[in-house]
């Protein structure tokens, strides 16, 4: 049986990081979006999206990364989405997202692109 995959919410200063561990697939893409949904509703500068654990991202976690995107972009609020790696890396390229989404290589260059970047408009 597989293990729930797991989504936390931490923060950095003004960067609130949505942790996610364990598949990003149709089984858990529901209370990603609530929590991506909720996050967009604080006061926060900028949004990580840590996928450093993410081993598998079918279409319903795609539509979920582009959901976040179109949210914050929408609302001021700076994205990163980091770790992108292996399977869940090869999906996006093969969808011509890695364009479109705002990637960094880990969270630590998140954080930094993050302080670096202009508000998002």
């Amino acid at each position: 049986m597989n293990k729930e995959t797991e989504i936390t919410v931490r923060h950095l200063d003004a960067i609130a990081i949505i942790d996610i561990a364990g598949n990003l697939d149709i089984s858990c893409a529901y209370r990603l979006k609530d929590v991506v949904t909720r996050v967009a509703g604080g006061t926060h500068e900028g949004v990580i999206i840590n996928m450093g654990a993410v081993p598998y991202l079918d279409s319903s976690g795609i539509g979920v990364l582009v959901y976040a995107n179109s949210l914050y972009r929408s609302n001021g609020t700076r994205l990163c989405i980091a770790g992108v790696t292996g399977s869940p890396r090869q999906v996006l390229e093969l969808t011509k997202l890695t364009g479109f989404l705002p990637l960094s290589e880990d969270e630590t260059s998140a954080i930094r692109d993050l302080r670096t970047q202009s508000p998002a408009r």
